[in-house]
């Protein structure tokens, strides 16, 4: 526990975004939304499930400095209203 204070303390956040076939994902935007909000999608963590009637992105975004990066509601809200996205789900992640 000691040792903890001496390592960085960003905040990291799992999360999950559902689309519909109808309307591809903008993943441009997306990930342009979450760099405004103070985060970056962490390299290699993206995985994307097929579903037969919906596309399911999973990734872990970091905040770009330490005690940084927007709310989860906010970051939720905001990733919502990008193109294509019908659900988003958000929680904390252990760094």
């Amino acid at each position: 526990a000691r040792w903890e204070g001496y390592l960085p303390a960003r905040a990291t956040l799992a999360v999950t975004v559902t689309s519909g076939d109808e309307v591809p994902l903008a993943e441009e935007a997306m990930f342009a939304v979450l760099k405004e909000l103070g985060f970056s999608v962490v390299e290699g963590s993206l995985r994307i499930q097929s579903l037969p009637a919906a596309t399911r992105w999973y990734f872990v975004a970091e905040a770009d400095r330490a005690r940084a990066g927007a709310v989860l509601p906010e970051v939720a809200r905001r990733l919502r209203a990008c193109v294509g996205v019908q659900g988003v789900e958000i929680a904390h992640a252990r760094n």
